[in-house]
This record gives structure tokens, sequence and C-alpha cells, in this order.
């Protein structure tokens, strides 16, 4: 049961039915502007990883300072502890972005990750994730959220086969929740 990240996850009917547009909308008729970005690993332990998130926030915000989310795809920080997360902040607030506000987070394994590859350790990063996302309130770390229309769908790890966040995978859960959210949007047009 579940997918796991080394495979194709196999999506129910609402994925079927997506359609692809290849054609970009004119500037003007763009309901929102997003930078996105992914694999910040942002490290105590690394000068070069904090310099590589701190040069990140200034070329955002030199190129692209007023769009309406920052998106980071996972693997914000190398090993989820709240002294990352906390440095992350900093780095973004420096260069004149409100954090959390301004952001959407995407967990990735490394959010979750902890040396010791237990079941409670990843559960308690994960915790620390979701309370980073604003989803404390739930339990899972996967979640939408609508920025100016724009329906975004946040999908990450959270099935972990044998206790490793090596080996992470996409709950049957997720998937569900996935194919329900699209039959929604669809139902909706």
């Amino acid at each position: 049961p579940g997918h796991i990240a080394n495979g194709s996850p196999k999506y129910l009917n609402a994925m079927n039915k997506a359609q692809k547009i290849d054609t970009a909308p004119d500037e003007s008729e763009a309901l929102a502007t997003f930078v996105v970005v992914s694999d910040s690993h942002l490290s105590l332990d690394y000068q070069p990883y904090i310099d590589r998130v701190q040069n990140m926030f200034e070329v955002i915000a030199a190129f692209c300072p007023n769009n309406d989310a920052i998106i980071v795809n996972g693997d914000i920080t190398n090993s989820g502890s709240k002294e990352e997360f906390a440095k992350f902040a900093e780095l973004a607030e420096a260069a004149g972005f409100k954090y959390p506000d301004d952001f959407v987070l995407v967990i990735g394994n490394h959010d979750q990750y902890d040396s010791s590859e237990g079941t409670q350790a990843v559960s308690n990063l994960t915790d620390q994730f979701r309370e980073q996302a604003g989803i404390a309130n739930q339990i899972h770390p996967y979640y939408d959220r609508t920025i100016n229309g724009v329906h975004l769908i946040m999908m990450g790890p959270d099935r972990y086969p044998d206790d490793s966040w090596l080996k992470f995978g996409i709950s049957d859960e997720e998937v569900q929740w996935l194919d329900d959210l699209v039959n929604a949007d669809l139902e909706n047009e």
C-alpha cells in the first residue's frame, strides 16, 4: 500500500483528466506571481549553505520582490531542526520578506531527517515542519492553499517503510486526498 519514491505513483481518476497547457498566459492575465525554489538544505554546520540561502533571498529581493509567495519545494533545512528553520527565517527577513507569511513550504525528507531514523524522531520533526508551514492543527504534512485565486496543492512524504527517512513514500490516504481535491476543482469549473 502507498507509493514509494523510487516508483511511479498510480493516480486515481481525477489526475487522468488533468489538462496540460503549454502556453503561458499574458502577464496581464496572471492571477499571481510565485518564486519557486527547492532544496535549500540550510545547515548551520556548513557556511556555504548559509551563504547560498542568503544569496538566494538577495536575488529574489532584487529581481522579483513583489511576488505573491515564495514556494520552497522540499528540503528547506538539512535536518529539520528549529535552529535551521530559525536561520532560514532570519535570512528571509534580512532580505525584506516576512517569514512565514510570504512563504508556502513543502515538506521534504530532509525536513524530517533524524540520524536515529526512528518513527518518533521523524514524527517530531514532521510536527516541527507543520508548525513552520502554519498547519500545526492537522496530523499530516500535506495541505492546500489558495493565493489570489490560484489553488496550490503541497504534497510530500508521509510514509516511511522500515522507519527510515531515506525510504520515504506517499500514502494511499495522501493520494486519495489529492484525487478528492482535483475532482472538486474539476466539478467547480
